[in-house]
This record gives structure tokens, sequence and C-alpha cells, in this order.
């Protein structure tokens, strides 16, 4: 009998671009994209702040969760202007 463990993984901010960011919800269950949604804002807000500057979305794509095929997910592009 196989046991698969899926490992647990922290959202975290990642460069793509001079001043380009993103980052990934990775925590969130259940069906509705908006606690993916809150989870990626509040860490691009919290990155920049760690700046001294404020966020500024450039682009964000959410998926709904859906039974037994995936969790509710966002990615946020941003800025830090």
């Amino acid at each position: 009998m196989s046991i698969l463990l899926a490992e647990c993984v922290s959202p975290s901010v990642v460069k793509i671009d001079q001043n380009r960011y993103t980052v990934t919800s990775g925590t969130q269950v259940g069906f509705s994209s908006s606690g993916a949604r809150k989870e990626v804002y509040d860490l691009a807000i919290e990155f920049c702040e760690g700046m001294s500057k404020g966020m500024v979305q450039v682009n964000i794509k959410t998926e709904e969760g859906r039974l037994a095929r995936n969790p509710p997910s966002a990615m946020l592009v941003f800025e830090c202007e």
C-alpha cells in the first residue's frame, strides 16, 4: 500500500522582472477563490511595505475550487512603487 504525502508549501514572492513580482496562493481549501485572493494580496502588500513602497496590481488570475479536481487558487503579478 502506498501512502502519498502532500508537501505544504508556503506562498512566496518571486521576482520576474526588474520591478515586477508574482505570488501564487498555496494554502487555501474549499471552493471559493476569495481566500486565495486575500492571501496573495496580503503577501504582496507586506512585501512592498518592507521596501517602504506601495503595491500596484498588474494582473490577477483566480480559479474557483472544484470537488476532487483542484483547490481554489490565485496568482498575482504586481509592482512595488
